[in-house]
């Protein structure tokens, strides 16, 4: 079953979830000067926006008329991959709260407030705020499809802007009752360019991404003179049930862990290494070129020097944190204090 709501009334259309909806057919008078201008949505929605990649909000912007007459319309119709309730929002800068929101939920598609990051912060708009137009939500090909027709302009609502920079949401559920979303994107689009905008997606484990197999780094680290991501992460599909659910799944590069620099081992013919730490990867004070600190099972050493030969040096190996070392009296970590077989 598809169901509809127009004006705080909601009616049920039966039979019609199977065929391919189609554009509404909105007409709006309004009286001006001249006479009366009808304004209404055109047989097809040919604008197109890609909120993800499960999901197409086909579009037709109808311009007010005459001019600043504050009666131009949206027409919209979000397709969505599987099922679950769907969601469009207008924000004043791209965030939740604070924002307007058109949901196909239970069988209807209403206005809603959003005043918090909690479905008891979605709150329902007063029957005189439902203003929407040709409203339907259903299911079409393993789509959910919501249908509406919304005036850019209402009081008391963020306006849509026929020119600049709107900041539109997207979000779906896992099921047709209003809970928590299972997805949510934040876009941008000025329809006098007819050019959208995706802000680019947050690299890190569990955000929304947009195409499967893309990649993602993020953070860094340096170590033997070069410059390394911290974190790597991968856009797969967590879904279930055949819903797509594109997140990133990210893992620690720990480039530093084991640096390039080190992984020879302590130079043959050189000091032997000594007891202590270092912060591995750092440039040793020896004036070696690309001479580093490395540490192993034995102790700490200079990639091309090795072991500590000097008191200064020594203490330069032991700069750590809670680390204090002094040539003679041996390292104290703390805990245990290790003898300086380097002493005399």
């Amino acid at each position: 079953e598809c169901s509809a709501h127009s004006a705080g009334v909601s009616v049920s259309r039966m039979g019609e979830c199977n065929a391919k909806p189609t554009a509404p057919t909105t007409v709006v008078e309004v009286g001006d000067p001249a006479g009366t201008t009808a304004l209404s949505c055109p047989e097809s929605l040919d604008g197109i926006i890609l909120p993800d990649s499960s999901s197409v909000l086909y579009y037709a912007v109808v311009p007010s008329s005459p001019p600043g007459a504050n009666n131009g319309l949206l027409c919209a119709r979000l397709e969505v991959k599987g099922g679950g309730w769907v969601g469009f929002g207008i924000s004043p800068d791209g965030s939740m709260i604070g924002s307007n929101a058109i949901i196909g939920a239970s069988g209807t598609v209403l206005k809603y407030d959003l005043t918090r990051k909690a479905t008891n912060g979605v709150l329902v708009m007063d029957d005189d705020k439902q203003t929407l137009m040709d409203t339907s939500i259903g299911q079409a090909d393993d789509m959910t499809v919501m249908e509406f027709t919304k005036l850019l302009v209402e009081e008391g609502e963020i306006p849509i802007l026929e020119e600049g920079a709107n900041n539109f949401l997207f979000a779906k559920g896992f099921s047709d009752t209003l809970t928590y979303h299972s997805k949510r994107m934040a876009f941008m689009k000025d329809f006098s360019e007819d050019v959208v905008v995706v802000p680019p997606a947050i690299c890190d484990s569990f955000e929304t991404c947009l195409e499967a197999g893309s990649t993602c780094t993020a953070g860094s680290e340096s170590c033997c003179g070069e410059t390394y991501h911290s974190i790597f992460c991968t856009c797969e599909d967590n879904g279930a049930m055949g819903l797509v659910n594109l997140q990133y799944v990210c893992m620690y590069t720990d480039a530093c862990l084991l640096p390039s620099c080190c992984q020879p081992g302590p130079p043959a013919d050189e000091p032997p290494p000594s007891p202590g730490f270092c912060n591995i990867g750092e440039r040793c004070e020896t004036g070696i070129a690309e001479d580093y600190c490395c540490s192993d099972v034995t102790g700490s050493y200079c990639s091309k020097s090795g072991g500590p030969k000097t008191e200064t040096f020594s203490t330069h190996l032991a700069t750590a944190e809670s680390v204090i070392c002094n040539p003679c009296e041996g390292i104290s970590s703390g805990f245990v204090q290790i003898p300086n077989t380097n002493c005399s």
